[in-house]
């Protein structure tokens, strides 16, 4: 399944992906500029993450070999430690 496909005819998933995408995004932003310790970082991604496998959980395996790599990639990056 495409991610962002409209599964639920109300557009219900695609609103969540988009969100979570948004946290994803502003999350990354936050590492990147070395605001976040690499602990924080970790900490809110895996909020986002569990908010998300909590609304959809068929696609949170999806969503984190996404985005898991992206975050720690980043954070090996830039984070404090």
């Amino acid at each position: 399944m495409l991610i962002g496909y409209n599964k639920y005819n109300d557009g219900y998933f695609e609103e969540h992906y988009v969100d979570a995408r948004r946290k994803i995004d502003v999350l990354c932003g936050l590492i990147v500029s070395g605001r976040l310790s690499r602990r924080d970082a970790v900490e809110i991604f895996r909020e986002i993450e569990n908010d998300f496998a909590n609304l959809d959980p068929g696609e949170a395996g999806l969503f984190n070999m996404i985005y898991e790599n992206r975050v720690k990639r980043l954070c090996d990056q830039f984070c404090r430690k």
